[in-house]
C-alpha cells in the first residue's frame, strides 16, 4: 500500500512538472511569436536593423529599429509579410513606421505604420508623407482595405511589435510598388490617434530615437527569395545592424553636404574677412592703390562677390535635393530647428545677393546722401551675416550626421565665435586708440600753426611717425592673424563634412 502511494505521488509530481513545462513552452512560443526574431534574419527573412548606439552597434539588443520582409508563401508574386518592432523610448511612443523612399530623405514617400490605439491594441495603416513635409497623411480605412492584413501584434511597456501582410494594388495611390527597390526609413514617436501621428525625434545625435534610413535600397518583393529561404542557403545581406541613426545615402558626398560646404566657405571663410577688411583696414595701405582702388576695397569686394556666387550654388544644390521649401509654412503643426535653419539661411542669402546690386547704384563719395547709403549697406550686410551665423549654428547643432566628430564640430564653432568676438574687441580698441591719437596730433598741429611755426617740429613729427608706424604694423598683423583664423576655421569644418 505504501509502495502504491509512493508511485502515485511520483506520478503526480511528474504530471505537475510536465504541465509546467508545457505552459512554459507555450508562453515562450507566444512571446517569440509576438517579438522580432533576429535568429531568422538571412534564413527565412531579410532584415534591416538600425537605431543602434555607436559604441554597441554589434549588439542587437541595444538597437531600437527592426524591420524584416519575406515573400508571402500563399501569394509569393503579389504580397509580402513584414515585421516591425521598436523599443519604446518613453510611454509616449505609440507608433513604429516604415517609409518607402526613392532617396534617404523624408518627403513624398509611401508609409506603412503600426500604431497603438486608445484601447491598447495595435493597428496597421497606410499613409504618405507630403512632398517637402515632415508629417504623415493617413490613407484612411478605405485605402487600407485589401492592402494590409494584420497577422500578429503586441504592445507592451517595452516596445511595439506587428507582423502583417501587405499587397500591392496599382490603383491605390497609397500602396507602394513592392517590386520596386526603396530606401527604408524607420521612425517612431507619439500619436494623437491612429489616423494622426505626431512628429518623431529630430535630434540626429540620438540614434535610438532619430529616424533610421537604410544605406542601400531594398527590394521588397523578390520572387527568388521564396526558393532561397526554403533552401535556407542564403546569406543575410541587409540584416546587419547599422552603426548610426543617420540617413546615409551610401558613399560619396550628397547635395546636402555640398550645400553645407559652400555655405561654410562663403560665410566663415570669405565674408568674415571681407567685412573685417572694410571695417578695420581702410587706412592700412593709405598710399597704395590697384587700378585706382585701395587694397582694402579689393579684398572686400572680391571676397564678397565670390561668396555670393558660392551661396547661390549652395542654394541650387539644396533646392535640387529637397525639391521644395523646407522652412516654416502656414498650417505646419510643429516648427523645429531644421525649419528655422532654412528660414534664417534663406533670408541671409537673399540679403547678401542684394548687396552687389545695391553697390551698383551707390552715389559718389562726396555726395551728401553717401552716408545714408553707407548705413543701409552696412546694416543689410550685418543682418545677413548674423542670420547666416544663426543658420550655421542650427545646422551644426541639428544635422550632426553630416559631420565627423559632430560634438567637436559644435564646440569648434563656439570657439570660432569666441575668437571672432575677441578680434572685434581688440580691433575696436585699436581703432579707438587711433582716433584718440589723431585728436592729440591735430591739437598739436593747431597749436604750432597758431604760434606761427610749421607742423614739422620734432615732437609733432616723431609722434606722428611713431604712431603711424606702430599702428599700421599692429593693424596688418592682426588682420593677417584674423584672416588665417577665419579661413582655417572654415577649412576644418569643411574637412569634418568631407570625412563624415
Amino acid at each position: 500500500m505504501n509502495c502504491f502511494n509512493q508511485k502515485l505521488n511520483s506520478s503526480c509530481r511528474q504530471l505537475k512538472y510536465n504541465i509546467i513545462i508545457i505552459v512554459l513552452l507555450a508562453l515562450l512560443q507566444h512571446l517569440s511569436a509576438t517579438h522580432f526574431d533576429t535568429s531568422q534574419c538571412g534564413a527565412s527573412k531579410r532584415c534591416v536593423i538600425g537605431g543602434c548606439p555607436q559604441q554597441n552597434n554589434q549588439q542587437l539588443n541595444n538597437c531600437h529599429y527592426f524591420f524584416s520582409v519575406k515573400p508571402d508563401m500563399e501569394n509569393a508574386d503579389e504580397s509580402v509579410e513584414i515585421e516591425l518592432f521598436t523599443k519604446k523610448s518613453s510611454p509616449e511612443t505609440k507608433y513604429i513606421a516604415v517609409g518607402f523612399s526613392e532617396d534617404v530623405s523624408m518627403g513624398d514617400d509611401y508609409v506603412t505604420y503600426c500604431v497603438v490605439n486608445p484601447a491598447g491594441q495595435v493597428e496597421v495603416h497606410l499613409g504618405k508623407n507630403p512632398p517637402g513635409q515632415k508629417s504623415n497623411q493617413a490613407a484612411g480605412e478605405a485605402n487600407d482595405a485589401g492592402v494590409l492584413e494584420m497577422l500578429e501584434s503586441k504592445a507592451t511597456e517595452d516596445g511595439i511589435f506587428c507582423r502583417f501582410r501587405q499587397h500591392y494594388i496599382a490603383s491605390n495611390k497609397y500602396s507602394p510598388n513592392l517590386k520596386h527597390p526603396y530606401h527604408l526609413l524607420l521612425a517612431k514617436g507619439p500619436a494623437e490617434n491612429p489616423q494622426k501621428l505626431d512628429m518623431h525625434d529630430l535630434d540626429p545625435s540620438n540614434p535610438t530615437d532619430f529616424p533610421f534610413a537604410s544605406a542601400e535600397p531594398v527590394l521588397l518583393l523578390n520572387p527568388e527569395d521564396a526558393a532561397k529561404f526554403r533552401d535556407s542557403g542564403s546569406q543575410n545581406t541587409s540584416g546587419s545592424p547599422q552603426a548610426t541613426g543617420a540617413a546615409k545615402g551610401g558613399n560619396g558626398l550628397t547635395f546636402v553636404d555640398l550645400h553645407g560646404i559652400l555655405m561654410l566657405i562663403s560665410w566663415l571663410g570669405m565674408t568674415t574677412v571681407a567685412i573685417y577688411s572694410a571695417r578695420y583696414m581702410r587706412d592700412s595701405w593709405p598710399h597704395t592703390t590697384v587700378m585706382g582702388l585701395k587694397i582694402w576695397f579689393h579684398i572686400h569686394r572680391t571676397l564678397n562677390f565670390l561668396a555670393v556666387i558660392l551661396m547661390v550654388a549652395s542654394i541650387v544644390f539644396i533646392v535640387w535635393n529637397k525639391g521644395t521649401w523646407t522652412g516654416p509654412w502656414f498650417g505646419m503643426a510643429k516648427i523645429g530647428a531644421p525649419e528655422w535653419h532654412s528660414l534664417a539661411g534663406a533670408f541671409a542669402v537673399l540679403l547678401a545677393f542684394s548687396q552687389p546690386f545695391g553697390a551698383l547704384i551707390r552715389c559718389g563719395i562726396d555726395d551728401p546722401k553717401r552716408p545714408i547709403f553707407n548705413w543701409i549697406h552696412r546694416s543689410i550686410g550685418l543682418i545677413a551675416f548674423l542670420l547666416a551665423q544663426v543658420a550655421i549654428y542650427l545646422a551644426i547643432s541639428t544635422f550632426k550626421s553630416h559631420f565627423a566628430l559632430a560634438d567637436f564640430a559644435f564646440c569648434f564653432l563656439i570657439i570660432f565665435y569666441v575668437a571672432l568676438v575677441i578680434f572685434i574687441v581688440v580691433s575696436e580698441v585699436l581703432r579707438f586708440i587711433e582716433l584718440r591719437e589723431r585728436e592729440k596730433i591735430s591739437a598739436i598741429e593747431m597749436q604750432t600753426r597758431t604760434r606761427g611755426s610749421t607742423p614739422s617740429d620734432a615732437y609733432y613729427y616723431h609722434t606722428r611717425k611713431n604712431f603711424s608706424s606702430k599702428l599700421v604694423s599692429a593693424r596688418r598683423t592682426l588682420f593677417f592673424v584674423a584672416a588665417c583664423t577665419f579661413a582655417g576655421s572654415a577649412f576644418i569644418l569643411v574637412l569634418l563634412v568631407l570625412v563624415h
